[in-house]
């Protein structure tokens, strides 16, 4: 029988799912899985407050090498009218992990809300365990930073 050759993405995507039983099995009921290759933790930021990050794995190949990345965004709220975009950029420059970024989300009734969120990436093959645990932590709570400055509740 011949051995079959495992491609990139496939390593990729076996160290996604590794990912995805560590977080099972450090935050228990607080994680769920979205969908395939997407799944949702929730972190405790302290004792009232949590934000939910949300983990997937983009998978893809360039020139037969595996660019596959993992992405992890937190919701921070809807885009507040008037809001000073300018300024956004400016927090942007001082972000040392990541970028907020407006991203279109459907609401409750279907309608697509513009939506401020933070989302870092790092490439999958490259990423470490220890790196991988620094980026949701930081994203979760550089996201909760700014949902309390922007909108003074926990939304997410």
């Amino acid at each position: 029988m011949l051995a079959q050759k495992s491609t990139g993405v496939s390593r990729s995507h076996m160290k996604f799912h590794q990912l995805t039983q560590a977080l099972r099995a450090h935050y228990g009921d607080n994680v769920q899985e979205v969908e395939a290759l997407h799944w949702a933790v929730e972190l405790m930021i302290d004792a009232r407050r949590s934000q939910v990050v949300h983990v997937l794995l983009k998978e893809r190949m360039v020139n037969n090498l595996d660019a596959s990345r993992l992405v992890m965004d937190s919701p921070i709220g809807p885009l507040p009218l008037r809001y000073d975009l300018e300024s956004l950029l400016r927090r942007n420059a001082v972000l040392d992990l990541g970028a907020i970024s407006i991203q279109d989300l459907q609401d409750a009734e279907g309608a697509l809300v513009p939506y401020l969120s933070l989302r870092a990436t790092r490439l999958m093959r490259t990423a470490t365990e220890e790196e991988i645990w620094e980026i949701l932590d930081k994203v979760a709570h550089v996201a909760d930073a700014l949902e309390k400055e922007i909108f003074a509740d926990d939304r997410h």
